[in-house]
């Protein structure tokens, strides 16, 4: 119901001054011309940001090495220290975070990372997704990394995965979650390509006591059949499990064919 003392002038106007936020990076970086070392550099960063409604900005400051290592690799590592306003609570936790990984252009190649701390963050229970989500301040790990190899110049493999440790607030493990990724690229000819890929997602109370909730397996083929122009047929299968078997969610076949037109 509008009154008599509407204002059209008021449409839109919400008396909130919202978010403020400032941020700054800074430190130095050295490219060596003699030695291993082909990139240095040494950050400094911080940043601040609150919302008007809560008591507490969140707050970090942080220290970050790079380098980069001639016909080796590199290593990036952070150590930072966040302050976090959830509610009227403020928190205030570590953070660590390291990457490593090889020369891009081996045939053999690949890389690792880690990130370790704490944090207000959302903790589902058992399953992952399955059960209720509660919020808790706990500690956390994930990381990831991948490895490929290339054999020849016809056929290259990757295997890739990441993972998430969540604890519960007494510092116990109460869920792992692993996800694996295999990938397989074939050159059969100069004009024809052949790309597979799977997926596979697991949980449980510890890395050896995994079990697959979710799966994925897709192909796709490419045929060039003329100066830009391309034929694609693929094939995408997604699978969840239900109790002791697994229920196909989504199962999808695709043809494109695109042809280019000289005029």
């Amino acid at each position: 119901m509008v009154g008599d003392s509407f204002d059209v002038s008021e449409l839109g106007y919400l008396p909130w001054k919202g978010t403020r936020s400032a941020a700054f990076v800074m430190g130095p970086r050295v490219y060596p011309e003699r030695g291993i070392f082909s990139y240095l550099s040494l950050w400094l960063a911080g940043w601040t940001s609150k919302e008007s409604d809560e008591p507490y900005p969140a707050q970090s400051a942080s220290i970050s090495i790079f380098a980069n290592m001639v016909g080796i690799g590199g290593i990036t590592f952070e150590v930072a220290r966040e302050h976090e306003c959830e509610d009227t609570t403020r928190y205030r936790y570590w953070n660590y975070y390291a990457h490593l990984w090889s020369d891009c252009s081996k045939p053999v190649r690949g890389s690792f990372w880690v990130n370790a701390g704490k944090g207000y963050y959302r903790w589902e229970k058992g399953y992952w997704g399955n059960d209720y989500p509660i919020y808790v301040f706990a500690r956390k790990i994930n990381g990831g990394g991948q490895l490929e190899v290339s054999i020849g110049r016809r056929m290259s493999f990757r295997l890739s995965g990441d993972f998430w440790i969540q604890y519960d607030m007494d510092g116990d493990v109460n869920n792992i979650v692993v996800a694996m990724r295999p990938w397989i690229q074939i050159a059969l000819n100069k004009n024809v390509l052949l790309k597979m890929y799977g997926e596979a997602n697991s949980t449980g109370a510890a890395f050896r006591d995994q079990h697959v909730f979710s799966r994925r397996a897709a192909f796709l083929l490419s045929y060039n059949f003329a100066p830009k122009s391309w034929i694609y047929i693929g094939f995408n299968d997604f699978e969840e499990r239900s109790s002791d078997e697994f229920t196909p969610i989504e199962r999808r076949g695709i043809a494109k064919i695109k042809y280019l037109l000289y005029f």
